[in-house]
């Protein structure tokens, strides 16, 4: 009996002490991004989705795949927002689906290479992004669920969600819809090199009437995506970002004495890879 107490001290003894010494080793780990001024850092992003739209004349059930290449280029450092970044996206390949839903998507990327054309990011990652010449808080949360930002290394240890509500645009009104946003990360193991961060986003969208005055809203649509980021702290780059997404929206349409409804749901998987040499 006393040997079997002496193991289970010893046993609680070794766990506190790993437990101290990864804490006092987490307290070194200070990650920052290592941007020069016109280096250009490259990532290859892929998405593989199962998708299916409803949508008058335009249907389809299948695969699609979407690939791409991402090049965010530094050209200049401001004191208050960091580096003025600039970002472009090259050999847009989009297979699988109907024409015209392939057609749509182009047009969704093409839309989020306009808004990104230009964003500021520091050194730790927090990002600035303009809309009509003006700081957008919900561009810049987008942007940051693409590239981690590591300004409060204690609450990232701990885990920390953020939840907001932004506005949905749509026909030019700004009103109608309204999506809740909730961004959880947490760091999930780190080694000499790299951090392990998981990320879950969530985004459920309501008509804004029924999100105010419902007890129990009804959400149109939603979205999910589990991500993993590894990021080489030595190097301070961001390596990879993997993971998998859901959603579905479900879309009604007036247009005099017509009325129809979109539908559109599809899950699958994302990557988004560095590419080892940078773009000169």
């Amino acid at each position: 009996m006393q040997k079997k107490w002496v193991n289970i001290a010893l046993s609680l003894i070794t766990v506190i002490m790993v437990s101290t010494c990864a804490r006092e080793v987490r307290t070194d780990i200070k990650p920052r991004y290592n941007f020069e001024e016109g280096k250009t850092v490259a990532y290859d992003f892929k998405v593989d989705v199962n998708m299916n739209v409803n949508a008058m004349i335009i249907q389809y059930s299948g695969d699609i795949k979407i690939s791409g290449k991402a090049e965010m280029t530094p050209v200049s450092y401001v004191s208050n927002l960091g580096y003025r970044v600039n970002f472009i996206i090259r050999d847009l390949n989009v297979d699988g689906g109907d024409a015209r839903v392939n057609a749509e998507i182009i047009k969704s990327v093409n839309l989020l290479r306009t808004w990104f054309s230009t964003f500021y990011i520091t050194e730790y990652g927090k990002v600035t992004a303009f809309h009509q010449e003006r700081p957008n808080a919900q561009l810049s949360s987008y942007a940051n669920a693409v590239l981690p930002q590591f300004d409060d290394m204690e609450k990232l240890w701990n885990g920390y969600t953020v939840s907001t509500n932004y506005n949905v645009r749509e026909s030019g009104r700004d009103d109608r819809y309204i999506a809740a946003y909730s961004h959880s990360r947490s760091i999930r193991n780190f080694d000499t090199l790299n951090l392990n961060v998981a990320n879950k986003i969530g985004i459920d969208v309501f008509e804004r009437d029924e999100y105010e005055k419902a007890v129990t809203p009804q959400k149109m649509g939603s979205a999910e995506l589990n991500l993993t980021d590894i990021f080489n702290y030595i190097d301070g780059m961001l390596v990879s970002k993997t993971g998998d997404l859901f959603f579905y929206l479900t879309l009604s349409i007036r247009k005099g004495i017509f009325s129809y409804n979109i539908s559109v749901s599809g899950r699958g998987d994302i990557e988004l890879m560095l590419i080892e040499t940078p773009v000169l």
